[in-house]
């Protein structure tokens, strides 16, 4: 048992941490060709000339991402069952942690979509549709499985907090963060025109996420 809490525990302290390096490499984003549109018209063309031009990258990116998603959610389901085990776990905390394996799906999935942006390519009318599609899927995945983050983080951050597996302070913050970046995203999904905005306050609030889980996987390692 100490050996699945540790290697749990290591997983939720590395697995945030190279998601959020693989996700601000990822071309198009942070670092690499960043885009910045006014529109999401305009943000379809740059990012899927980013994408295209920066192959190796994009398939890197779309490889570690998730990887680092499953190592992450393997690390959560390793403290949450062993809360359970023990008799400090909640329904809540459950709930929290089967809407996150619901939402890293999706965002396995929506990486998975960079693959074959980067491989179509624009060097044709029907390859360019063929982009503009996948990524009108990859805005939908991202809409959808917002709303599933917001709610899994908010779950489970409280379940975590009431079996005082992680700082009580800390995990509160981060169900009030999660509150919104629940409600950006249903303002995002309901005001097409807020979108971008909204889906950028979500971004910022996965940092809040990370930096949390990386401060469980540290507690849990301490007390493994």
């Amino acid at each position: 048992m100490k050996a699945k809490m540790k290697c749990g525990a290591i997983a939720l302290i590395a697995a945030p941490v190279f998601s959020l390096i693989f996700f601000g490499l990822e071309p198009g984003g942070l670092v690499i060709d960043n885009v910045d549109a006014d529109n999401l018209a305009d943000e379809m063309r740059l990012k899927i000339e980013a994408l295209s031009s920066n192959v190796f990258m994009t398939h890197l990116s779309a490889f570690v991402v998730p990887l680092s998603l499953a190592f992450g959610l393997f690390g959560m389901w390793v403290v949450e069952n062993d809360a359970r085990g023990r008799g400090e776990g909640s329904a809540i905390w459950s709930a929290g942690l089967v809407l996150l394996a619901i939402t890293f799906t999706g965002w396995v999935i929506s990486q998975s979509l960079n693959h074959q942006i980067a491989n179509t390519g624009l060097d044709s009318g029907p390859s360019q549709a063929t982009a503009n599609a996948l990524y009108a899927v990859d805005v939908s995945i991202t809409q959808l499985f917002g709303v599933f983050a917001g709610l899994g983080f908010l779950f489970y951050s409280l379940g975590a907090a009431a079996a005082e597996r992680a700082n009580k302070w800390a995990s509160w913050i981060v169900a009030a963060f999660s509150v919104v970046s629940l409600a950006a995203m249903l303002v995002g999904t309901f005001e097409p025109e807020l979108f971008q905005p909204m889906r950028n306050i979500v971004w910022a609030i996965y940092i809040v996420w990370s930096a949390w889980l990386v401060h469980l996987g540290v507690r849990t390692f301490r007390s493994g």
